[in-house]
């Protein structure tokens, strides 16, 4: 209990001083919670860590007295999305019906897709690298006419 609560004459001046207590409590814990959830970006998570972090944020805010929309929700996802995701985003604009669960599918498939692409990119360097590393060896093996 707040040491200025126990120096009020009444219940309803103790009350008070609780309730603005709290409220201010209440509007900085709202500000900073907002300030997160703006600033949160996708960067190196995993789309499931990505949205489990806004959807944390969310609760947390839900907890305080400020719900946030499902609209919201998939706007603050979409804005943390960098550029390799600008193609679920596109599309994300476009659907009908827009959910949260919707939108996470599609971006796992995309970030599937985006881990296989720099995985076959990689394959494909490191063969680059072998053949000009045993470009000597191999000169006498192969023909190129």
């Amino acid at each position: 209990m707040s040491a200025q609560a126990v120096y009020c004459d009444s219940s309803s001046e103790m009350w008070f001083v609780l309730e603005n207590l709290y409220s201010q409590q209440t509007i900085a814990e709202s500000f900073q919670l907002n300030q997160q959830l703006r600033s949160t970006k996708k960067g190196s998570m995993s789309v499931n860590e990505y949205v489990l972090k806004i959807k944390t944020i969310r609760h947390a805010l839900t907890a305080i007295g400020e719900p946030m929309s499902d609209k919201d929700l998939l706007l603050v996802v979409i804005n943390g999305l960098d550029s390799d995701y600008e193609i679920v985003s596109l599309i994300t604009y476009q659907m009908d019906e827009k959910n949260l669960e919707k939108v996470q599918y599609l971006l796992l498939l995309h970030e599937q897709r985006l881990s296989m692409q720099n995985l076959l990119n990689s394959f494909d360097g490191n063969i680059s690298v072998n053949v000009a590393s045993n470009w000597p060896l191999l000169r006498g093996h192969i023909s190129l006419y």
